[in-house]
């Protein structure tokens, strides 16, 4: 085989392998604000699902904001989750004031008037309508829900 051809094949299957391995393809951020009808939601969260089909979920926080790392840039679908919190049951947290065991002690009551409800076809990537395009490095994009 002479020195030429090897050098092709080798060359080649460098192409292969890159075009395997995403080599185009490049990381994503994404931040910004959550809102309902120009209210932010104080709790939820935000999944954003790229072109490689992972589901990548981002807690929202009490003003509203929200933070994803490392996502495929190129097109996202977006939807949001914002269930009615349950109030920690009383009994388990004077069960843990005491120092007994309480799983649901663990964590502090949800504020129930900080909730905001918004309708169910933002809970799914398909019914949401929600999209926007990532370039890579960081973006910002603010959900905006009616």
């Amino acid at each position: 085989m002479s020195v030429h051809v090897r050098v092709s094949a080798v060359l080649f299957a460098g192409l292969c392998l890159a075009g395997v391995s995403g080599c185009g393809s490049s990381k994503a951020s994404v931040s910004g604000k959550v809102s309902f009808r120009g209210k932010p939601l104080a709790m939820g969260t935000v999944y954003m699902v790229a072109s490689d089909g992972i589901q990548v979920p981002a807690s929202i926080g009490e003003d509203g904001s929200y933070k994803i790392d490392q996502i495929m840039s190129g097109k996202v679908r977006i939807s949001v989750n914002s269930p009615k919190p349950e109030p920690v049951n009383s009994a388990a947290a004077a069960r843990a004031r005491k120092g007994l065991p309480a799983a649901a002690a663990a964590a502090p009551s949800p504020d129930l008037a900080k909730w905001v409800e918004i309708p169910e076809k933002y809970g799914d990537t398909t019914t949401s309508e929600l999209a926007t395009e990532l370039k890579g490095g960081e973006n910002t994009y603010n959900i905006e829900l009616q």
